[in-house]
């Protein structure tokens, strides 16, 4: 159904979030002038459960992206809510 379709998990303050290993976390702590974060999506084979609990063991298959900050009203200002994305594809 979702074949090839990307798919990007935003989670603000999800129970279960911290489960990926420090070396797996991307952070974006910088003012917004900074050069664009890079991340890549992972493949995946088989079809997440999109129920909003990260209980799926293939939401763990991609690394935790943070660290955003606001464009407004404070543009490079920590974010006032903390935001975490996954992207997986099938």
């Amino acid at each position: 159904m979702l074949a090839a379709a990307l798919l990007v998990a935003v989670l603000l303050e999800a129970p279960g979030a911290q489960h990926t290993a420090p070396g797996d976390t991307l952070r974006r702590d910088t003012v917004a002038t900074a050069a664009p974060l890079s991340v890549a999506a992972v493949r995946i084979s088989q079809r997440p459960r999109i129920d909003g609990a990260l209980d799926d063991a293939v939401w763990s298959s991609a690394p935790l992206v943070s660290g955003f900050v606001q464009s407004t009203p404070d543009e490079g200002a920590s974010a006032s809510q903390r935001t975490e994305v996954r992207i997986l594809y099938d």
